[in-house]
């Protein structure tokens, strides 16, 4: 009995063996070659190698011969067949219905074209429009937030929401290696020439918000005010986004877990690190887009406080406009907080009381920026002006219109004893 369990058991590890071989091997090809059926057909050959290879060894010296040999390939054929659907299967993408916003399209000199909605303000103009920065980066909500800070129109203010290059309605690169905040910065100064504007009022969420800063930094005369919505760093040695998962009960983090771990989500985001244009090539952005509607949409709660909830789901994110910056192909973040506090335009920082960023992001922009102001926003998480909706807009009103704000800043350089480590 003991012997037929510990062969059975010594099958199943051969497999698992020869399928990190596989995987190793696709990989490794994959550097050399952006053709799926050139790195995959080299991983399948691989596994059955190596996988035939160990099994010729162990049946030679089992004594039950003719049941290993076929537990053997029984074994080794379902793990191969099992892998190989669940990888080259592509993943579903869902039909969308499309929102009632009338949108347009800038194609600019960096060569990128970039859905956008102009909502005209109300009265007497401001001579300076708002641009918001969506966050991300890869993750726009031109419905849910053209619908919040069309609010600002009723000030006269022009408002700007756009779907940042690789995400919503926006062109996709057939290169993924030309995603980055170098390139989103290039794009926003073509944006202001597109417009014909000198100055503009920049609104940055989250990786917005980085933006933003390195705008700052390049083109910081063309910036009045500046709005920073639970910015993400701008210290590269900052990693506190990978708390997010940790503010995940443990059932959506298993959900989260399963989608991550799929074969095919798996190998493209493996191809990713190796030769971005391999893992274009073998998962086109249709499909990575609708992968990462469905994991952001679990990773959801946790951009919120405990309590709120915001009810739009998103669609149209950009998987390789998001994982691209983050992989080991990307060119390291620039550290913004010296060349930063060369900008003394009057800024406002938001940072909510359950934001999974650090507390140290937030004061980065405070230290570096002389002429800002924090506010702290209790029961809100990252996404706070969807947790406090009316209180920040009142916030940002008073700012921009050098009121007196509802709210007094946060002067401690220590968290408040509500923020949430």
């Amino acid at each position: 009995m003991w012997r037929f369990l510990f062969g059975t058991l010594f099958i199943i590890t051969a497999a698992v063996i020869s399928l990190i071989v596989g995987v190793v091997t696709i990989l490794a090809v994959a550097i050399a070659t952006t053709k799926p059926v050139l790195f995959v057909s080299a991983g399948a050959l691989a596994y059955i190698i190596v996988f035939a290879l160990t099994m010729k060894w162990f049946v030679g010296r089992a004594k039950s011969r003719i049941y290993f040999t076929v537990c053997a390939y029984s074994i080794g054929l379902l793990f191969f067949a099992a892998i190989a659907i669940t990888l080259l299967k592509p993943l579903d993408i869902p039909q969308y219905h499309s929102d009632s916003l009338k949108k347009q399209y800038w194609d600019l000199p960096t060569g990128s074209s970039i859905a956008y909605v102009h909502l005209p303000g109300i009265g007497v103009k401001k001579p300076e429009p708002i641009i918001f920065l969506h966050g991300g980066p890869g993750t726009p909500d031109m419905e849910g937030d053209a619908r919040y800070f069309n609010k600002l129109t009723e000030d006269g203010y022009d408002v700007y929401i756009y779907d940042e290059l690789g995400t919503g309605h926006s062109m996709r690169l057939n290169d993924p290696r030309g995603y980055g905040i170098k390139r989103d910065v290039a794009d926003l100064e073509a944006i202001r020439n597109k417009i014909g504007i000198d100055r503009m009022i920049l609104i940055g969420h989250s990786y917005g918000g980085e933006i933003a800063a390195d705008y700052l930094v390049h083109y910081g005369q063309h910036v009045s005010k500046a709005v920073f919505s639970s910015p993400g760093p701008i210290d590269p040695s900052d990693h506190s986004d990978t708390q997010l998962i940790a503010r995940l009960s443990n059932s959506e983090r298993w959900k989260l877990y399963g989608h991550l771990m799929y074969p095919r989500s798996l190998m493209a985001y493996l191809l990713l690190q190796v030769n971005p244009l391999a893992a274009h090539t073998f998962a086109g952005d249709e499909e990575m887009d609708a992968e990462f509607d469905r994991i952001y949409a679990i990773t959801e709660p946790a951009l919120h406080a405990e309590g709120k909830h915001y009810d739009l789901p998103l669609h149209h994110l950009g998987f390789y406009a998001n994982q691209m910056p983050q992989s080991r192909m990307a060119a390291p973040k620039p550290d913004l907080r010296v060349p930063l506090s060369a900008w003394d335009g009057p800024a406002l920082i938001l940072k909510g009381s359950d934001d999974y960023l650090s507390w140290a992001s937030a004061m980065d922009y405070r230290n570096a920026l002389r002429n800002s102001q924090l506010i702290y926003l209790e029961q809100a998480g990252h996404n706070e002006y969807q947790d406090q909706p009316e209180l920040v807009m009142n916030i940002i009103r008073s700012f921009l219109a050098d009121r007196p704000l509802p709210v007094s800043a946060y002067n401690e350089d220590t968290p408040p004893p509500t923020f949430q480590r």
